[in-house]
């Protein structure tokens, strides 16, 4: 396999951020490809992520193929581009007419896709399908990276929700982070270390040197030091 080049590398540290891949099917997502098909009027529409082997499904309408191989796939080379991409009969592009599903049932011939974007980085898409050449106008293009907008907010809702309960999770336990300071050694217990050692790795670099930052504050600690 390839060897990941820095900017592939840092596009999938972004993703993981958000632990969308492999998560249970949402209503918020299906409703938003089911709009998607109904505005381009076409069969299929998907939301992807794509990690680095595979195109991973986060929501599917018009079809329940949840993953396939990355590089067999539209929206690997999707991502690689600004915003979006459209090929409006891939039997005629050289670079998708290979493909199974072009060759092959389902014989796809349109696809339309915009990427979804955090920290200016291409995470995944929002993509149509059709079986007919097919040319979108304006308004459904202008639609489709509305859709993605919405996305993209929804993605950030769920990362904070994640922060969330990560500090919830570290405060409920921290009623058993007890510091005990023994009067000869002055060592503070291993539990409260080891609870923030945790805790900060769920954190940036940034946000962990705050917490340490913090914690060395706490006025029994800084008696400590």
């Amino acid at each position: 396999m390839p060897a990941i080049d820095s900017a592939e590398k840092q596009r999938l540290e972004t993703l993981l951020e958000y632990e969308i891949l492999d998560t249970e099917e949402s209503r918020e997502f299906d409703n938003l490809v089911k709009l998607a098909a109904q505005i381009c009027e076409v069969p299929i529409a998907k939301i992807n992520f794509l990690d680095d082997k595979r195109t991973w499904s986060k929501a599917n309408y018009g079809n329940d193929i949840k993953e396939s191989p990355r590089e067999m796939n539209f929206c690997h080379t999707t991502i690689k581009n600004d915003k979006f991409m459209v090929v409006e009969d891939a039997t005629k592009d050289e670079r998708f007419r290979e493909f199974e599903f072009v060759a092959k049932d389902p014989k796809i011939r349109f696809y339309a896709g915009v990427n979804i974007k955090k920290n200016k980085q291409n995470l995944g898409t929002i993509c149509v399908l059709g079986m007919e050449p097919k040319t979108l106008s304006e308004m459904q293009l202008n639609a489709l990276h509305t859709i993605a907008n919405e996305i993209e907010v929804r993605l950030e809702l769920i990362k904070k929700n994640i922060e969330l309960e990560t500090t919830s999770t570290f405060l409920k336990a921290s009623v058993d982070l007890m510091l005990i300071i023994d009067p000869e050694t002055l060592k503070i217990n291993k539990c409260i270390e080891n609870g923030v050692k945790i805790f900060s790795s769920h954190l940036d670099s940034k946000d962990q040197e705050k917490s340490l930052t913090a914690f060395r504050g706490w006025p029994l600690v800084g008696q400590l030091q």
